[in-house]
């Protein structure tokens, strides 16, 4: 799993803005719930809702009421009213994520998901299937700003041998072995190591 982007499961009750469960929600019994409200996944819901009208009748081993909830890709408020199983969810169930308010299948391991990608879940153990951009790897193209050599890509067009953070600007360069392969004309002489980094000539000794 990438941690490029970290989501938030939803699983407050709808028009709650926190992603966090607020206390008034917790349960660990019916009896710990107000009304006619019952538990479910240790969250308080209402029985009388039934959950998304569109939602469709995949199997909700999670509790919803009526056996009706919010297959994966649809709309959802809580991750109580999300299928637990059912299309494209695995035994890990389903999550409802802040970021797009839909139902994710959950998951451990990119292998799990049909895009290839499982993006952490922030709070939880488990990631939800997404994407596969949002599992791509960050770096810094040459030209960006950079702390340390990691920061830079060692792959992408026209970064033929990688490429590394200068401490002078800190911004990636391009690694080079010969002036001749860098636009700027100069590939600045690096102390201590076999290649250069393509950059001005002004101030530096160029390959």
């Amino acid at each position: 799993m990438s941690k490029k982007w970290i989501w938030s499961a939803l699983v407050l009750a709808a028009g709650a803005a926190a992603c966090a469960t607020a206390s008034g929600d917790r349960c660990a019994s019916d009896a710990d719930c107000k009304g006619t409200r019952v538990c479910s996944d240790g969250v308080c819901i209402d029985q009388s809702s039934g959950g998304n009208e569109d939602a469709g009748t995949n199997t909700d081993s999670g509790g919803n009421p009526g056996n009706t909830c919010d297959p994966v890709g649809t709309p959802c408020t809580a991750t109580a009213n999300c299928c637990q199983s059912g299309t494209g969810i695995g035994t890990e169930g389903a999550i409802c994520i802040t970021n797009d308010n839909l139902c994710h299948a959950a998951c451990s391991t990119n292998a799990e998901c049909q895009s290839g990608c499982c993006a952490l879940v922030e709070g939880s153990s488990l990631g939800v299937c997404a994407a596969s951009s949002e599992c791509a790897p960050t770096c810094v193209a040459p030209g960006g700003a950079c702390s340390v050599p990691s920061d830079c890509c060692q792959t992408g067009t026209n970064i033929p041998y990688g490429s590394t953070c200068l401490n002078d600007d800190y911004t990636c360069h391009d690694i080079c072995y010969a002036s001749s392969e860098c636009a700027s004309g100069c590939c600045i002489e690096l102390n201590g190591q076999s290649y250069g980094a393509c950059g001005s000539a002004a101030g530096h000794v160029c390959l």
